[in-house]
């Protein structure tokens, strides 16, 4: 699912400049210029630092909410599959504390 997230930038999804600055990137050319080197460590197994794990993170978080209708028909499986996948991601990846705090909700 995060490379899907990255990946889907410029793609299906075309990001604002504060979409991109949102997803910790400095714009929308650095988001198009660094989301295929994540992606790849990311399908390689290959370890990224902390920031990069929060960019992927919050790439795909805003991805699969731009996409939300179509992401069962662009990535396959169901709806009920991807639901809870978002929340099992952030519980297992590490991201920026203040990240973190954001997303703990209420």
């Amino acid at each position: 699912m995060l490379v899907s997230g990255l990946t889907d930038w410029g793609g299906p999804v075309l990001p604002t400049p504060a979409q991109a600055r949102e997803m910790g990137f400095a714009n929308r050319d650095d988001l198009y210029n660094t989301r295929e080197r994540i992606a790849a460590a990311i399908g390689a197994g290959e370890p990224l630092s902390v920031q990069d794990w929060t960019r992927a993170l919050k790439a795909t978080e805003l991805a699969y909410a731009e996409e939300r209708d179509m992401w069962t028909t662009i990535q396959g499986f169901t709806r009920a599959h991807w639901s809870n996948v978002p929340d099992a991601l952030r519980s297992k990846v590490p991201i920026l504390p203040a990240v973190s705090r954001l997303w703990s909700g209420p």
